[in-house]
């Protein structure tokens, strides 16, 4: 260990008060260590402790194609395309090294590492990269594993079969007396050789996620194949792991909660799921972009208005207007169109002048403003009391999700910044190697960021200190 203890001080440490789940079920390798197991996946790995019976995750930059583990330490390299990553997380290192160009097949431990290319050229990796260096080393080890999940009868007959779907194991090892198994998309299973319980840790959603809300308490995503809901830092996922029928094949628009049966809409159909089944609840003849309840009608909103029904009788309002988004707000009902904002008010309709004759694909609340984000992702913040207009610049990637309505204040994102409104105040994102957070929502104290493969979050008032009171 004398080479990883002088390089303690070089590593970056990890901020613990970030805390981060991916949104990826797909296990390339799994490497065991001396008091941890490291599973790796597409853009994320996770390292499970024998001493707390938990799992941290931490994001990548890059696809990793091998992972070793460094004489039975619970130091790992994990090899990429463009980097060599070194990992340690009892010592909160994590350090990358650029190998651009070089590919590795062989490695070899002695207070230093040592790496072999396929010519047989070898290099160290120390502190300051990779360099070149001749040796007369004769016990390489090879960087490339392959596993052979048949060794294990636990996991006979060798896949999953779940609903629709059949899935594969791609990786198993042994940890002391479990056995941790990795499968293509269905996450992985902790499984204890004695008693046979099995534990099941899925994370990951399907397709491309598309919105974020919550309802009842619960932080749902959405993309446009499947839905997850996370409550207590915990995903459960449905359309992908439910035993339905009919099959599902349609496009999701938005997901709702009521009375604890969730509602989600196709292109042009609304759905609910009974009894672990899909159950369909009414069809449109346009393309469905949202929907709501009011009472026991669904209003959803359609590229030609919005059609209320109660499952048997149908009515249009709006008619020859696009309609992307609806807002239940007091009594009054709100439309974000292709032209303008519009309202209804005891089937009274209107429109909010202030706003101009634009497209709006998403609309929210709170107690002192009304915002709007249009399709130049611009978000048109309306003060209710003072009828005056400000115009902020956003980041927009969802169909729902890109700001959040926190008691007076809004929150968006915008750039590689956190902004805030009305205030005006500015705040750093957490970094993840994964691009741009895609949205932010606040939940049970907490502040969660949404990108394309991950959910970091983190007590609120970490993030948002004028918040002293949440």
């Amino acid at each position: 260990m004398y080479f990883l203890l002088t390089i303690v001080p070089l590593f970056f440490s990890f901020n613990p008060q970030m805390h981060m789940l991916p949104l990826e079920r797909h296990v390339s390798e799994i490497v065991p260590g001396q008091n941890s197991v490291l599973i790796v996946f597409s853009h994320s790995f996770g390292l499970y402790s024998a001493f707390t019976d938990m799992l941290e995750y931490y994001p990548l930059n890059q696809t990793v194609e091998e992972c070793v583990n460094i004489e039975g330490t619970d130091t790992y390299i994990l090899f990429g395309a463009s980097s060599i990553v070194i990992f340690n997380r009892f010592l909160y290192q994590f350090n990358a090294v650029n190998t651009q160009g070089h590919r590795f097949v062989n490695y070899r431990y002695d207070r230093n590492i040592f790496l072999q290319d396929p010519g047989g050229k070898t290099y160290i990796l120390n502190i300051s990269g990779l360099f070149q260096k001749d040796t007369s080393f004769s016990d390489w080890k090879p960087i490339r594993t392959n596993d052979n999940v048949k060794q294990f009868p636990q996991l006979s007959p060798y896949f999953i079969s779940k609903g629709n779907n059949i899935y594969h194991y791609t990786s198993a090892v042994r940890f002391r007396d479990k056995i941790f198994a990795g499968t293509d998309n269905f996450g992985f299973f902790i499984i204890d050789m004695y008693s046979g319980e099995k534990k099941h840790i899925l994370n990951g959603i399907l397709g491309n996620m598309k919105g974020v809300l919550t309802k009842n308490d619960k932080t749902v995503i959405f993309s446009d194949k499947d839905i997850a809901i996370l409550q207590n830092h915990h995903f459960t996922f449905f359309l992908d792991t439910l035993f339905f029928y009919p099959h599902f094949y349609d496009n999701i628009t938005d997901v709702e909660i009521k009375d604890d049966t969730i509602f989600f809409s196709g292109q042009y159909s609304i759905y609910y799921i009974y009894n672990e089944g899909i159950c369909k609840f009414a069809n449109s003849s346009f393309k469905i972009h949202d929907f709501t309840f009011m009472g026991n009608n669904i209003l959803y909103a359609t590229d030609n208005g919005v059609n209320i029904t109660d499952g048997k009788k149908h009515r249009t309002i709006l008619s020859g207007v696009v309609v992307y988004d609806i807002l239940k707000s007091n009594k009054l009902l709100l439309f974000a169109t292709d032209n303008g904002i519009y309202f209804m008010n005891d089937d009274k309709i209107g429109k909010i002048e202030q706003f101009p004759d634009i497209s709006y694909g998403e609309i929210t609340t709170n107690d002192i403003s009304l915002a709007a984000i249009s399709s130049t992702r611009d978000i048109y913040f309306l003060n209710l009391k003072t009828d005056s207009m400000t115009i902020k610049p956003a980041n927009v990637h969802l169909t729902k999700g890109n700001i959040c309505s926190l008691d007076s204040n809004f929150l968006y994102i915008s750039g590689k910044l956190i902004s805030e409104y009305p205030g005006n105040r500015i705040f750093s994102l957490p970094q993840n190697p994964n691009g741009l957070p895609l949205g932010i929502n606040i939940m049970q104290n907490n502040a969660y960021f949404f990108f394309r493969n991950a959910v970091l979050f983190t007590p609120v008032n970490n993030i948002f200190p004028f918040l002293s009171n949440r």
